[in-house]
């Protein structure tokens, strides 16, 4: 037999059921009206998502950036994407946090820093904002990567030397 579902017939009947007096086309679902009036389906998402093309950054904004961001502070990023043409202020704070701003450090981990970050991750939980800023020159999600990648590292030591290499690193 057929399986009880709701398909585009069956909506169809409930809703001129419920207004006998609402014509049938705007009774169907959406894009079957949109198919009626306009020749084939057009999804109106489909159409925004192609309008949007990736755009890469530019050395030209990332120095637009740099000079708004010192002139009007790092904070108020509504205020710096309106000086910017395609450019939202999340983007723009993404785009500052993780490659324009010189505060980001992009050195390697030390052994004590991943010390530190096993201890406070136990302290506090994965609170990683928290943690970075208890840190000089690290940013929360560079954080939380680096202690999920020590997680995996003391995984794959248990997997191959038992449960008392987790605690030797040098195996």
């Amino acid at each position: 037999g057929r399986e009880m579902g709701w398909g585009g017939e069956d909506r169809m009947a409930v809703a001129f059921l419920l207004n006998p007096e609402e014509p049938r086309e705007k009774a169907l679902p959406r894009e079957k009206a949109v198919e009626r009036e306009s020749g084939p389906v057009t999804s109106c998402r489909r159409e925004r998502r192609q309008s949007k093309e990736r755009q890469f950054w530019t050395p030209e904004e990332d120095e637009l950036l740099r000079c708004l961001a010192s002139q009007m502070g790092a904070r108020n990023w509504a205020a710096l994407a309106s000086r910017f043409e395609n450019r939202s202020a999340s983007q723009l704070r993404c785009r500052w946090a993780y490659a324009v701003s010189n505060s980001r450090s992009h050195r390697p981990f030390l052994p004590h820093e991943d010390c530190f970050i096993l201890g406070k991750l136990a302290e506090v939980g994965n609170r990683w904002a928290l943690i970075a800023s208890m840190m000089e020159d690290r940013l929360g999600n560079d954080v939380k990567n680096r202690a999920r990648l020590l997680d995996r590292q003391r995984k794959r030591r248990i997997r191959a030397y038992g449960e008392g290499a987790a605690r030797n690193k040098h195996l």
